[in-house]
């Protein structure tokens, strides 16, 4: 049955108000009160009590509550109540929303049901009340009264009822002078208004309604004004307002004018028009949200691309603050307060992180907030530009992501050659040590054994130079240890003292020039200097003696592919020779890991020392090159960064 249809007597389920058993009423999880015909109160439970914060005497009635408000603070009388309306019309309340106050002055918020309890022949023989204690939304509360934006409550007749303290700032009043005066008491066009009570009392709903408040002062405030009234079974109860203040953008816009007046009418017309194409522009731009904002932050106005990258429509967004866009832990922090308190002190403020859409989705937006000023240089507003670079961040994120990988990807190859090459070396080792044994005692050994003995010998000792090759290309590709400054005059000296013996054997001819300090690892740039010198000695060319040269220049320009680098000054470091030289198409190739340009008959090695030479470069953020000439020579020149 539908306890609120008037065509169904409830006392088919109760008989009347005396045989409700107060155990039914206990086992009811809200409060819950039952009246007579004259209202007097015949029974309820703990739930009720608990909620009145008392115990109701003897032939109180409608509701054992010491008190009632609506929700907009104003007094309501138990004979008014809806309990009382109840049993006069016999009609059920439903979903009523009042504030109770308990005898200590303690209130709470409760959602009241009624239904009358009716006989057979539809006369009223009293009715059940229950409440429902609805949560004090305090966080709501703290909202309303210390927004940003101007807050008030006008009732039918146009007295005051409520305003937020922005409003009071606004206007400058304190509340005793404010609240409980006529609306009109503080417009400056009584005209205004009454256009304003008139609509509203005709269920008008206003947006941007522009009007000019008197404040305390003196002083006149341009505001648009957002109202529509709340009501309750179609009575007017109060008005709901917004005030926003747009006195700086008319001041601004009076000043463009009065610039425009000063000049010729025809420079007018062409600076109304300018002004006319500028608003357009900037209405039409929906690949950027624009945005005008008052000192606090309060948006003003609205583009085709606000509503396009943050999902508000204009009516929705403006008078409210801007800080609805950033994410909660951004707010919490101050975030947003802080762009403005910069962009107040500096002129402007710049920033990129998550900002959140209408729909609660995310998106990463590049903002530029710029503060205005008047003639005075007072700021009295600000700009605020936002591109929404989401698309550009989640590639950057992949790409971050991707070089994550790649690099952990790396280190464990470089680990894995390193500890293979390591594992290696002790097999190879007894290898060796077993061959070089036998060989030594192959006396009886046919000469064709022999001969495929000492192959294998030799085949070791390049398994071993490779080795040893591929771990110094691991430790090369380390960049963990630390650079220091190193004087490469004191580091060449080294270099050529370890390799005196193949350079007197071969009367090589070293010119060394003056080279400078560098930031290096130590180590490294030693191995860089021994490969490169032992590879000029290594491919001379047998009709000539080696001459080498090594030699340094500073640069502050470098050609491609070292310009590409973010260092603007270079040192160019030469090992210039005299060599069997090499085809200049293997310029680029020479260096890859594994990379021979003659047979191992002609020249031993392993092809791994110049792709170590490169891997050295690379770790310094530097760049090598060669070039080569069949038969003339080769010149390899090492850019490395100067020291800061």
């Amino acid at each position: 049955m539908d306890p609120e249809s008037n065509n169904v007597p409830l006392d088919t389920m109760v008989a009347d108000t005396e045989n409700i058993p107060a155990q039914f009423l206990e086992l009811l999880p809200v409060g819950v009160c039952v009246c007579d015909a004259q209202g007097i109160i015949k029974k309820y439970n703990s739930q009720a009590t608990s909620l009145w914060g008392r115990i109701p005497q003897s032939g109180e009635r409608f509701c054992g509550a010491h008190m009632f408000y609506y929700p907009d603070g104003k007094y309501l009388p138990h004979e008014e109540t809806p309990m009382a309306a109840c049993l006069m019309d016999g009609l059920p309340r439903k979903d009523w929303d009042l504030v109770m106050e308990r005898p200590g002055g303690q209130r709470v918020m409760v959602r009241i049901n009624i239904a009358p309890i009716v006989d057979k022949q539809g006369a009223v023989k009293g009715m059940v009340n229950s409440y429902q204690e609805m949560p004090w939304k305090e966080e709501l509360q703290d909202y309303v009264e210390n927004a940003a934006i101007g807050l008030h409550w006008v009732d039918a007749n146009g007295i005051i009822l409520w305003a937020n303290q922005a409003e009071l700032d606004l206007l400058g009043y304190e509340k005793e002078e404010y609240i409980g005066h006529h609306i009109s008491e503080f417009h400056e066009s009584r005209e205004v208004i009454n256009d304003i009570l008139e609509r509203l009392t005709r269920n008008e709903t206003l947006h941007m309604y522009e009007a000019q408040l008197r404040r305390k002062d003196g002083g006149i405030k341009t505001v648009h004004i957002h109202s529509n009234v709340f009501r309750v079974n179609g009575e007017f109860i109060h008005t709901r307002c917004f005030t926003v203040d747009i006195t700086a953008l008319r001041e601004s816009e009076k000043m463009y004018r009065s610039i425009a007046e000063t000049g010729s009418d025809e420079k007018a017309m062409d600076l109304k028009r300018s002004e006319e194409q500028y608003h357009k522009m900037i209405e039409e731009v929906d690949d950027y949200a624009i945005l005008l904002m008052d000192k606090s932050g309060i948006i003003q106005n609205w583009n085709r691309g606000a509503e396009k990258i943050k999902g508000y429509k204009d009516f929705e967004i403006i008078g409210k603050s801007f800080q609805l866009f950033y994410l909660p832990e951004d707010r919490e922090s101050g975030l947003p307060q802080k762009l403005i308190n910069e962009a107040h002190r500096t002129g402007k403020a710049v920033q990129e992180g998550w900002r959140i859409r209408k729909d609660g989705t995310r998106f990463w937006g590049s903002i530029v907030i710029t503060a205005l000023h008047d003639a005075d240089n007072n700021v009295i507003g600000f700009s605020k530009v936002t591109r929404d670079l989401t698309d550009k961040k989640r590639a950057e994120d992949r790409i971050n992501q991707y070089a994550k990988e790649l690099e952990f990807q790396n280190r464990e190859l470089e680990q894995f050659a390193y500890i293979a090459a390591h594992d290696m070396k002790e097999p190879l080792r007894k290898i060796q040590f077993y061959s070089d044994y036998i060989y030594e005692h192959s006396g009886q050994l046919p000469e064709k054994m022999k001969d495929y003995l000492g192959r294998s010998i030799q085949a070791a000792a390049r398994m071993k130079s490779l080795i040893e090759d591929l771990l110094s290309y691991s430790k090369a590709s380390s960049i963990s240890q630390n650079q220091e400054a190193v004087d490469l005059n004191e580091l060449v000296k080294e270099v050529i003292a370890a390799n005196r013996e193949t350079i007197e054997n071969n009367d090589a001819v070293i010119e060394v020039g003056t080279l400078p300090v560098v930031q290096v690892v130590p180590f490294q740039f030693s191995q860089l200097f021994d490969n490169l010198l032992n590879n000029s000695l290594k491919y001379r060319h047998p009709d000539r003696a080696p001459h080498i040269k090594i030699s340094a220049e500073k640069l502050t320009s470098v050609p491609f592919p070292a310009s590409e680098q973010k260092n603007a000054c270079f040192h160019k470091i030469s090992f210039e020779d005299n060599g069997i030289g090499f085809d200049p198409s293997y310029g680029v190739k020479i260096f890859d890991l594994f990379q021979r340009l003659h047979t191992q008959s002609d020249y031993s090695g392993s092809g791994v020392g110049l792709a170590i030479c490169k891997k050295i470069i690379q770790n310094h953020q530097g760049f090598i090159q060669a070039k080569g000439q069949l038969n003339e020579g080769a010149v390899f020149e090492v850019y490395i960064p100067c020291i800061a």
